[in-house]
C-alpha cells in the first residue's frame, strides 16, 4: 500500500506528514549539490576531451572530404582524357576501315589485272605463232 506525496515520490511506509517529504528533498539537494561540487571538475574536463576527440575526428572528415574532392577532379580529368583517346581510337579504326577497303578493292583490280594480262600474253603468243606459221608457209 503506497502513499503519493506531493512530490511524487512513493513509499512503502505510511508517510508521517510532509515533514519527511521536504526532509527527503533536502537531503537530495544535498547529495545533489555534493556530487555536482565533486563531479564538476570531472565533467568539465571529459566535455572538454569530447570536444577535442570530436574536432580530431573533425579534422579526419576534412582530410577525407579533401582526398574524395582531389580524387573527383581527378576522376573527371581522366574521364575527359579516355573521352579523347576513345574518339582517337575511333578514328583510326575508320582510317584503318577505309584503308582495308582500299587494299581490297586494289588487290581485286590487281588480280582482274593479272588475269586479263595473262589471257593477253595467251592471245598474244598464240597471234604470234599463227603469224609465224602463215610467214612459214
Amino acid at each position: 500500500f503506497f502513499f503519493q506525496a506531493e512530490d511524487g515520490i512513493r513509499d512503502a511506509q505510511e508517510s508521517r506528514g510532509l515533514g519527511d517529504v521536504y526532509k527527503r528533498q533536502e537531503y537530495m539537494g544535498e547529495v545533489q549539490v555534493k556530487m555536482d561540487e565533486n563531479s564538476f571538475s570531472q565533467l568539465k574536463t571529459s566535455i572538454a576531451k569530447l570536444k577535442r576527440e570530436r574536432d580530431e575526428v573533425m579534422a579526419e572528415l576534412m582530410k577525407e572530404r579533401q582526398q574524395l574532392a582531389y580524387l573527383d577532379k581527378e576522376m573527371n580529368r581522366v574521364r575527359v582524357e579516355v573521352d579523347y583517346h576513345n574518339s582517337n581510337v575511333r578514328e583510326y579504326e575508320k582510317y584503318i576501315g577505309d584503308y582495308n577497303r582500299v587494299i581490297e578493292e586494289s588487290e581485286r583490280t590487281y588480280g582482274k589485272i593479272v588475269d586479263s594480262t595473262a589471257k593477253l600474253i595467251d592471245a598474244l603468243e598464240s597471234e604470234s605463232a599463227s603469224l609465224k606459221d602463215r610467214v612459214k608457209r
